[in-house]
């Protein structure tokens, strides 16, 4: 079973963490607040990385998280994808 990290679980993250679920991957979810470095160290080769964040969390102080999430995640030949939706 692979692992798919999820940084977002609003509306549209959950859809995606539930969605990936059902097809059997392990789901790790990141939210506000929670230890980007503890995460990837405890998860070190995710087969995915989602960023399923708002616009406006992609920058600004907000925005840390999921800076951080890439370059804490991201390994090369590692698949990072980005979700940003309008407010």
């Amino acid at each position: 079973m692979s692992e798919v990290v999820v940084v977002g679980l609003g509306q549209l993250g959950r859809l995606f963490a539930g969605c990936l679920l059902r097809s059997g991957h392990a789901v790790i979810p990141v939210n506000r607040g929670d230890d980007v470095e503890e995460i990837a160290a405890a998860h070190p080769a995710p087969a995915l990385v989602l960023l399923a964040v708002g616009e406006a969390d992609l920058s600004g102080t907000s925005g840390r998280l999921q800076h951080q999430a890439i370059h804490a995640l991201d390994e090369p030949g590692r698949v990072v994808e980005l979700a940003a939706f309008g407010q």
